[in-house]
């Protein structure tokens, strides 16, 4: 026993070694390192009187490059487990962290930082190269909780408030503020130079929104701060966007306007117009036929000759597949390895079953809502003669992958839609909204356009019964 003990023991810190090492031959100099310590995740919820009102459901860390304006997200798994992630990076990057639903603290990192976050009631506390200086934030947030969002004041009392209640509250955020710069003027002596200067331009900056005051809307050297990106996207919002235009997701403001009346003025743009470009870009390609996204790419491409972002568009939004995704006559798919397969070769392929298709995306709540019932059903129905087939409607392949990725969907009958909304299939089934679910026979004639939901208790029977018949 004493012998299997010592091996057990040797084989596990050899193993350890092996790990450690392997982590070590993918870091490179420049790399940030990040490591989570475990959380719960508990105070991201918001509760009223005990009961769960609202999860904080963005993602609770991004970080953006300094000279670069797109904000990247982070993913750590460290529900009750540690983590580490590897950022690969030549610039300095600022991170932000939300935590307790209402608060975010940001970290200034250098290449080739190592950054450990631990979670002392459930709010960020960091060491980066073994210093714990950049904690002045949570610290001062922790001590100062004066946020709280109309929902919340309107659970709490019963009413949104009125003027007066308005007025206390943007005072009260404002003394805050003033209080909060204080604290990091006294602690000035302490903080890198880069970090204490970005913290001061981020605190000027919200004051200056919450009192209304005339802000810079060309100033580059603060697209580092999400406050400035949304601000500069309200203003030409408000400025350029008086149209609107129904689209396959609704009535809408019309970004193509937005863009046109941009570039229109410019000659040689700045980085922020750059960006708000770039923001309008991406509306399109959310929101508007691919012709639309390939005619303002090219524009795009004219204005800025930025390849790194043009390559990124055309891979994230499947520019490769243009012809396919303007296709009307016939339905195109996408699998998680990247093959193509048309919806007549899937029915083809599965021909003496039955197929329950499953409409969805990442952005539908409900639909993901869904997934778990689902999983029970297929595997409830795994001897009847039935298929679950999932098809997506997301328009960025990335975030299809990653949801794939979260609800643990298999690669097999995984699929993400082409030409959405174009094809005619689409509008003979009338497919606006998500989620939906469509039944075809064995004969891969359609039974249902219009089937149950997973979670319906009816339905197991009525599969059943069908498989049966």
């Amino acid at each position: 026993m004493k012998q299997f003990f010592i091996t057990l023991v040797f084989l596990s810190t050899i193993l350890f070694i092996s790990c450690e090492k392997n982590l070590k031959k993918k870091i490179k100099s420049e790399d940030v390192v990040l490591i989570f310590e475990e959380r719960t995740f508990e105070k991201d919820t918001l509760k009223i009187n005990g009961i769960m009102a609202s999860y904080n459901v963005n993602p609770a860390l991004t970080y953006i490059e300094e000279g670069n304006f797109q904000e990247k997200k982070i993913f750590p798994k460290n529900f009750l487990k540690m983590d580490t992630i590897i950022l690969k990076t030549k610039n300095n990057i600022i991170i932000n962290h939300k935590y307790h639903y209402y608060y975010n603290s940001s970290y200034y990192l250098k290449t080739g930082d190592t950054i450990i976050f631990k979670y002392n009631d459930d709010a960020p506390f960091v060491e980066i190269n073994s210093e714990n200086t950049q904690n002045i934030e949570t610290q001062y947030n922790l001590k100062n909780k004066v946020l709280q969002s109309s929902m919340d004041f309107f659970l709490r009392n019963d009413h949104f408030r009125n003027e007066d209640e308005e007025m206390k509250y943007k005072l009260s955020l404002n003394n805050n503020l003033e209080k909060k710069i204080n604290f990091l003027n006294n602690n000035k002596n302490s903080l890198d130079s880069k970090y204490y200067y970005y913290l001061k331009n981020k605190l000027v900056f919200e004051k200056k929104i919450i009192n209304n005051d005339n802000v810079l809307i060309n100033n580059d050297s603060l697209l580092v701060l999400n406050t400035y990106r949304d601000n500069i996207e309200k203003y030409y919002k408000e400025k350029y966007g008086t149209k609107t235009v129904k689209t396959s997701n609704g009535w809408r403001v019309d970004n193509r306007a937005i863009y046109d009346s941009l570039a229109r003025k410019k000659t040689i743009i700045s980085l922020t117009d750059k960006y708000i470009l770039y923001h309008n870009l991406k509306e399109i390609a959310e929101n508007f036929p691919s012709q639309d996204l390939e005619k303002y790419l090219f524009k795009f491409q004219k204005i800025t000759n930025d390849s790194i972002l043009i390559n990124e568009m055309k891979s994230d939004y499947l520019l490769d597949y243009i012809n396919l995704k303007k296709d009307i006559k016939s339905v195109h798919f996408m699998d998680v390895n990247g093959e193509i397969i048309s919806l007549s070769e899937v029915l083809r392929k599965n021909k003496g079953k039955l197929l329950y298709i499953d409409f969805w995306a990442s952005w539908c709540a409900p639909c993901r809502l869904e997934m778990p019932s689902s999983k029970i059903l297929q595997n409830r129905l795994k001897d009847e003669n039935i298929e679950f087939i999932y098809i997506s409607i997301d328009t960025d392949k990335n975030k299809w992958l990653k949801a794939n990725k979260d609800e643990n969907l298999l690669s097999k009958n995984n699929y993400l839609a082409l030409n959405y909304p174009q094809a005619s299939f689409y509008g003979e089934l009338k497919l606006k909204t998500i989620p939906r679910y469509i039944l075809f026979d064995k004969n891969g004639i359609l039974i249902s356009d219009n089937a149950p939901k997973p979670s319906d208790k009816k339905f197991e029977a009525k599969i059943k019964y069908i498989t049966n018949n």
